[in-house]
């Protein structure tokens, strides 16, 4: 089966991260798809299709286990919402957000939480790679996320990038049947080979 294009649908008119809850709390429910405030615009995805959910499970189950068993941080799934200092309000594929910038994060309630993910994993969809590649690349670059990880699954490999004085390094890709080696969780070794479903 090929893996197909997905329809991006992005709004013209620019949103506050208010005005964007406010729009959210009105959708129907059961609306289907990811919805995203990037540089104040909202960013509409369809449902994720295979193998993307499945990647994803798999590398939140990984970050998951590995946060839980040492208590550093906790690990979330593609549904959860950050607001940036930016303006922006992104939902990773994954994130993992250590207990020091969980902490710091502002005390008054709000929609989606206002903490800066130290690792975020963002997984290549047909539809979604010039955005991938090099909107949010930028957008979590100028945030402060310390490491990105962006999954390739019709490359079969992992192109990790890492904060560096101003801003990330010029990444590095890790093939199939390499190990990958985090920069934020150093003790977490896995074979990227373990990302990838056959099919």
């Amino acid at each position: 089966m090929p893996y197909m294009r997905q329809v991006t649908f992005v709004s013209s008119e620019q949103l506050t991260q208010d005005e964007f809850v406010e729009w959210l709390e009105a959708l129907p429910p059961g609306d289907l798809g990811r919805c995203e405030l990037i540089d104040g615009h909202i960013v509409r995805e369809p449902p994720a299709g295979w193998p993307h959910g499945e990647i994803d499970a798999t590398v939140a189950s990984l970050l998951s286990q590995h946060a839980r068993s040492l208590g550093i941080g906790r690990v979330f799934g593609s549904s959860q919402g950050f607001e940036l200092p930016n303006g922006d309000i992104v939902e990773p594929d994954a994130s993992f957000v250590s207990n020091e910038r969980w902490a710091a994060r502002p005390d008054s309630p709000r929609a989606f939480p206002s903490a800066v993910p130290d690792l975020i994993v963002e997984i290549v969809s047909p539809g979604s790679g010039s955005r991938d590649r090099e909107q949010k690349r930028r957008l979590y670059e100028s945030c402060g996320v310390t490491e990105y990880w962006l999954v390739e699954p019709a490359q079969r490999i992992i192109k990790r990038y890492v904060a560096i004085a101003g801003g990330f390094d010029a990444g590095r890709a890790f093939d199939e049947g390499e190990a990958f080696v985090s920069v934020v969780l150093p003790d977490l070794r896995m074979n990227v080979s373990q990302l990838f479903p056959e099919a």
